[in-house]
């Protein structure tokens, strides 16, 4: 061999056994993806699969940390409250509860509401240590909550105009005469009384019960079970609520059916601001309807 000619590749001079191929390169490793945005949208399983909690739940609210049956215990405690106050205020000679007049009327709707309202926020943000609107469901798109909220209330009015209508079927065809309607607002209730009755039942009335039987019944029971038992037993126990002597019974179907559809929208929501929204819908009408009978 010239010292012009280089040597033969993989053989080297003076030997007649070949050289061990070269070591391959491993691959390099493949990139990491990026972590996803905050912003970027959540896949939600349809209302209407079966699906365990885990799987269907608004993936955007944190996990509830209590348990419904919670929810019954700040039911109870809140009438607690609500009667603890009323005395009160009779003692003070505020109001008195044996008129059942405009003023103890309004006292026991306002008290009522907030200590829904309070007992809900106390409980899961001392006894549970958590953010109440955060966990609860706070309105991140307020315009499209209102959106949804404001035909679904109207919508609910009509489904339980309607169920209502059967009921009375039913039960006049059992009974041979209609049923007795329910006192909503006492007839002592007039003036301004009544309009102060109005503000308490499209506010203060959706904004303690929904707190109540959706942001904490409901997100309770979704722990374990999916969508519709969830939606259901929810429904079952918030028309129970409103049960306020044996005249309220043909109340209880309709209110079922606005309680499940209450609970339906808050699951595809995300946001209490949208169940509230149709909740006040809903009670503005009906006392539209007071109202204007009795003027």
């Amino acid at each position: 061999m010239s010292a012009a000619q280089p040597p033969e590749t993989g053989r080297p001079e003076g030997s007649g056994a070949e050289s061990p191929p070269a070591p391959v390169p491993a691959p390099p490793p493949p990139p990491i993806p990026p972590p996803p945005s905050a912003g970027a949208p959540v896949t939600q399983t349809p209302l209407w699969s079966g699906a365990p909690a885990s799987d269907t739940v608004v993936e955007r609210l944190p996990e509830a940390t209590w348990k419904w049956w919670e929810a019954l215990v700040v039911y109870v405690a809140a009438n607690v409250v609500t009667a603890v106050v009323l005395v009160l205020m009779q003692a003070a000679g505020l109001i008195d509860l044996t008129a059942n007049d405009g003023p103890s009327y309004v006292a026991t709707l306002i008290v009522g509401e907030l200590a829904f309202a309070i007992c809900v926020l106390f409980w899961i943000r001392v006894v549970h240590g958590t953010a109440p609107l955060w966990v609860l469901g706070p309105p991140t798109q307020p315009l499209r909550d209102l959106a949804a909220g404001i035909p679904s209330g109207l919508g609910l009015y009509v489904l339980a105009f309607v169920v209502g209508v059967a009921v009375a079927y039913v039960y006049q065809l059992f009974t041979g005469h209609q049923p007795s309607s329910p006192d909503q607002v006492p007839l002592a209730v007039t003036g301004p009384w009544l309009w102060i009755t109005g503000f308490g039942v499209v506010f203060l009335a959706p904004f303690g019960e929904e707190l109540l039987f959706r942001g904490m019944l409901y997100r309770g029971l979704r722990r374990g079970l999916a969508v519709w038992p969830a939606a259901l037993i929810s429904a079952a126990l918030f028309s129970l609520g409103h049960l306020q002597g044996w005249s309220f019974f043909v109340l209880l179907p309709p209110l079922f059916c606005v309680g499940v559809g209450l609970a339906l929208l808050y699951e595809r929501r995300g946001s209490l601001l949208a169940s509230m929204s149709a909740h006040a819908t809903f009670n503005l009408i009906g006392f539209v309807f007071i109202f204007t009978s009795r003027r």
